[in-house]
């Protein structure tokens, strides 16, 4: 079921149950029985108390992820109103610098993605974005001093709103509401309707990137520069924007098993297991003087083999599972310059090729359906509490496979970095997640909007232990899926957290339980303590082709102490 409606200002998108939320809901425009439905239609996007326009409403979690994913790339236009004017030079600037990518909001950890804006009068401006950060256009005018009294989300990909009469926004103001094609739609302001196949169609066939800033760019009258000069950034913004394509492709099966990334911490280290193409592309980065001291070199299967068969070798390249824990030796030599084999150091360690992602309901494993028969486990010793040592792991991992557990989720923090280099040898799939619980916060399960899964103020500090998650931990075969944490509510921090994950891995998926174990911060289904009718209403949603996410009980069975 998906639904448009066209919001008013004064009503708050949150869960139908949020009985912390005194203001109306936006809920509270449709019929009493959409209250009640569950699962409850998540909002594609969210629109703060004061922003009105378009909204979708929907129960499928295939559609949420695709509509609001930044790596689909599905753009949301917005018109804006500005408290003082924005004119000139400085409105040309901030045309060129909502474009550039190079944006970075305060407390934000990445910069944004290009964004296009196109000024319709001195205080009015219509602004594109395919990211759903929070109050993300409100803080894009607040960088360059402006404040925003009043915003509208105009279209969301191909799908619009037909313009009411005078909006300069609108290539035809003649009549008082303009309908062109099948992406436009009239509703008065607090109706609703059902979404037509073709309607949805029309969003997710939206414009793309280039098109939609250059469909801005050219019918601004603020860019000052000269004609060549303009034509000589949108060439540059192309090859940007093909190289984010390229970069931020979404998680889908591939053609051969994609390639581990190795960080070095010196950019006079070198790895020559890159293609001619890569190995041009990382010594032009690193000639840069804005680049970081470190680099990025890809290991892919047709690289080393290729590479083996060069040199006469006929063994193949074999991928990790648990139950074939197939581990390669890197090496890392740091030599005294690039004409001298005169060795400073050398450093190594064991890694493994390996692919997971969902297709089709499943989860999928080097191309194999994966089911996961697995344990929550804490890192506690019996006799020494939170310090584990090696043989106590061993121990642990020996028990689990002679149980036949083949997995293990880390509840609730990253684990010692010696756990993942046993699991790696061993022969375990991990779960590993992010050291973020705010367990009896919300004790409803209400989405209290005061969480801090809601709030700015919180972005920073719970991006940041996903982000180092993955940094530390991102060339471990063993870690099969990013965890966003346990029992931590659902707001934007969640959907900003899981949008960074795929944007910089695209070997796993992401694995988040709170907000109800189904929203769009997660790509598998995965309920605490399910009972066989949830568990077989999941299932009969799945044959129907309602929710295309595979189902894990994250956990199963808790008890404390010693009792079990």
């Amino acid at each position: 079921l998906t639904i448009i409606l066209h919001k008013p200002v004064g009503y708050v998108v949150t869960s139908p149950d949020d009985e912390n939320v005194m203001d109306p809901k936006v809920y509270d425009l449709l019929p009493y029985r959409f209250g009640r439905r569950r699962p409850f239609l998540s909002s594609v996007g969210r629109l703060d108390k004061e922003t009105s326009g378009l909204l979708l409403l929907t129960d499928e979690g295939k559609l949420l992820h695709s509509i609001q994913s930044p790596v689909r790339g599905i753009w949301k236009a917005y018109i804006a109103e500005l408290a003082s004017p924005l004119e000139g030079k400085e409105a040309a600037a901030a045309v060129r610098r909502f474009a550039s990518g190079g944006l970075q909001l305060q407390g934000d950890r990445t910069p944004l993605l290009p964004a296009g804006l196109r000024m319709l009068g001195p205080t009015r401006a219509e602004v594109c974005i395919c990211e759903g950060r929070y109050h993300q256009i409100r803080r894009m005018f607040a960088a360059l001093g402006h404040q925003v009294v009043g915003l509208h989300r105009q279209a969301v990909g191909g799908l619009r709103l037909a313009a009411e009469e005078g909006d300069s926004s609108s290539s035809d103001s003649s009549s008082s509401r303009t309908v062109d094609s099948v992406g436009d739609v009239d509703l008065a302001e607090g109706d609703w309707r059902y979404a037509t196949a073709a309607e949805i169609a029309a969003v997710l066939a939206g414009p793309d990137l280039q098109d939609s800033i250059s469909q801005l760019q050219e019918g601004d009258s603020t860019d000052e520069a000269p004609a060549g000069e303009h034509q000589q950034r949108q060439q540059q913004e192309q090859i940007r924007q093909k190289q984010r394509r390229q970069d931020n492709r979404p998680m889908q099966q591939p053609d051969a098993i994609s390639e581990m990334a190795v960080h070095s911490s010196s950019s006079t280290q070198k790895l020559e297991v890159l293609s001619s193409e890569d190995a041009a592309w990382y010594a032009a980065a690193n000639a840069s003087s804005s680049a970081p001291a470190g680099f990025l070199a890809h290991l892919s299967i047709p690289d080393l083999a290729a590479a083996l068969a060069a040199a006469g070798s006929s063994h193949k390249l074999q991928l990790w599972s648990a139950e074939q824990p197939n581990l390669y030796m890197l090496l890392l030599k740091v030599t005294a310059g690039s004409s001298s084999n005169r060795e400073l150091e050398v450093e190594g360690c064991l890694f493994g090729f390996r692919q997971t992602w969902v297709s089709d309901g499943k989860l999928l494993h080097n191309n194999r359906p994966l089911l996961l028969r697995g344990v929550n486990r804490h890192e506690w010793h019996d006799r020494w509490g939170k310090v584990v040592d090696q043989d106590h792991m061993i121990r642990d991992i020996q028990l689990m496979k002679r149980g036949n557990f083949n997995a293990m989720r880390c509840s609730h923090y990253p684990n010692d970095t010696r756990w993942y280099e046993l699991c790696d040898y061993y022969g375990l799939y991990v779960i590993d997640e992010a050291n973020i619980e705010t367990h009896g916060f919300d004790p409803m399960f209400l989405h209290d909007t005061n969480h801090p899964a809601h709030h700015e103020l919180w972005l920073a500090a719970m991006m940041s232990r996903g982000t180092r998650m993955y940094d530390r931990d991102k060339n471990h075969p063993c870690i099969i899926m990013w965890s966003l944490g346990n029992e931590a509510g659902y707001g934007a921090a969640h959907d900003a957290m899981a949008a960074w994950l795929w944007r910089n891995d695209t070997s796993r998926p992401v694995h988040y339980e709170g907000g109800g174990s189904r929203t769009s911060a997660t790509d598998v289904i995965c309920p605490m303590y399910g009972r066989v009718p949830q568990l077989q209403a999941l299932a009969d949603e799945a044959a129907a082709a309602a929710d295309q996410r595979p189902v894990m009980l994250c956990e199963y069975a808790h008890s404390m102490g010693n009792s079990t």
